[in-house]
């Protein structure tokens, strides 16, 4: 394998299938619904590129003007930034849950560590965006 490239796996498609999350936060839904459709967009770039997964990159002419360790590079790590913070947002959906059940139950300390937990995710994923941004390029037009 050419050590220039990095190899990236494939989203398994189950994974690409899976239930979608309820957020309190309309604000987090739509964040959430843009990750998953990004991730989307970045796997099909990848798989576009004929010998990303090996390393063994035959170039196509549309991407002459490219370095094209460089795109998979960012590209799989931006891949792997929005998997996380997708499941960050899955992982709010949960303790938001968590809160509510507490809540219902009168169970005043569990509904104080949902708040802190979803506190904590919350910075997780600003922290995340963040180095989304660093990594992210912009990814060619078909």
């Amino acid at each position: 394998m050419n050590s220039n490239f990095v190899s990236y796996a494939p989203i398994p498609e189950e994974e690409t299938n899976d239930a979608t999350f309820e957020l309190s936060s309309h604000r987090e839904q739509a964040r959430y619904k843009d990750l998953k459709d990004e991730a989307k967009e970045i796997q099909t770039i990848l798989d576009d590129i004929p010998g990303w997964q090996t390393g063994n990159i035959s170039i196509p002419a549309r991407y002459t003007e490219m370095n094209l360790a460089f795109l998979s590079e960012r590209l799989g790590a931006a891949q792997s930034i929005v998997d996380d913070l997708i499941k960050l947002y899955e992982a709010i959906a949960d303790s938001e849950q968590d809160a509510r059940e507490a809540d219902d139950a009168d169970d005043s300390d569990g509904v104080e560590e949902a708040e802190e937990e979803l506190e904590i995710l919350r910075e997780l994923i600003e922290k995340k965006d963040d180095r989304l941004q660093h990594h992210k390029v912009r990814y060619p037009d078909y």
